[in-house]
């Protein structure tokens, strides 16, 4: 058996992401046999509830009712080899809001909640010019655009690229995702209106048209869109709604960095997949 491939129930199952020692594969749960190959360390199932370890044995493991709390579903698979492989072929572009330095923090909890999955590969806006998180981004909206498209038109492999934004960062990076054909964009607390003031439809008049997948990830309580937005903004058919009851910031429960990673990885997985 290869070592980048899984059994599952009986069929194949190549990897949607691969990074140094860790291998995620996108499943339906339950699972009721799981074959993996001898470099296999431990596995997991990650789930939007939770993370939760699997039972593993030589050659194929039986998973009898029981054996994973997990509710059925879509779910990720992680397996942990015992020798790491190659890096991530993915790289992961973020871009902060316009409150930076005050939203610093997300890009570092995000790359953190992500760890060890796609942490090598992620990149932030920042950090391509040389401005620590402490401080802010002198640069315009227009220059912030100028710079992540030809971050897009020079990348080696598009199709590997994945844009993660926050705020008017989520913005710039959906004005330009159909601009080559990226993997998946990613937006957190995207900014549909400003809290007070009239409605101002070039903030969102293109998301129905995003042909990119597109993940949205929102608080309820966000005063730039939140529990309103089914039924207020028309969204692509590419486009996955996911909210979260937080605010603008994400801020308030620690742990809410890990439901957005869980999210992510899913949405890689079954809404935005990639062959390694």
């Amino acid at each position: 058996m290869a070592p980048s491939v899984a059994w599952v129930d009986g069929a194949p199952v190549a990897p949607f992401l691969s990074n140094g020692p860790h291998l995620l594969f996108a499943v339906q749960w339950p699972i009721r046999r799981l074959g993996t190959p001898s470099e296999v360390a431990s596995a997991r199932l990650i789930t939007s509830d939770g993370s939760f370890p699997l039972p593993l044995a030589s050659g194929e493991t039986c998973l009898a009712d029981g054996a994973c709390e997990a509710a059925p579903g879509p779910a990720v698979l992680a397996l942990a080899l015992h020798r790491p492989g190659p890096p991530a072929p993915d790289r992961v572009v973020f871009l902060s809001g316009d409150s930076r330095p005050k939203d610093a923090h997300v890009g570092e909890a995000l790359r953190a909640a992500l760890d060890p999955y796609l942490t090598g590969a992620f990149e932030n806006e920042g950090s391509a010019f040389g401005i620590p998180p402490e401080e802010a981004l002198p640069r315009s909206f227009a220059e912030r655009q100028d710079w992540l498209q030809g971050v897009i038109d020079s990348a080696e492999a598009p199709r590997r690229l994945i844009l993660m934004g926050r705020s008017s960062g989520a913005r710039i990076a959906s004005l330009l995702a159909d601009s080559r054909p990226i993997r998946a964009l990613v937006c957190l607390g995207y900014p549909f209106r400003k809290p007070s003031g009239p409605e101002e439809p070039e903030r969102y008049a293109h998301l129905p048209g995003l042909q990119t997948p597109t993940l949205i990830l929102q608080g309820l309580r966000d005063p730039y869109g939140g529990a309103d937005i089914p039924g207020r903004y028309p969204l692509s058919a590419n486009t996955q709604l996911v909210l979260f009851d937080t605010d603008h910031g994400f801020r308030g429960d620690p742990g809410i960095w890990y439901r957005v990673a869980r999210e992510i990885l899913l949405f890689l997985g079954h809404r935005a997949r990639a062959a390694v």
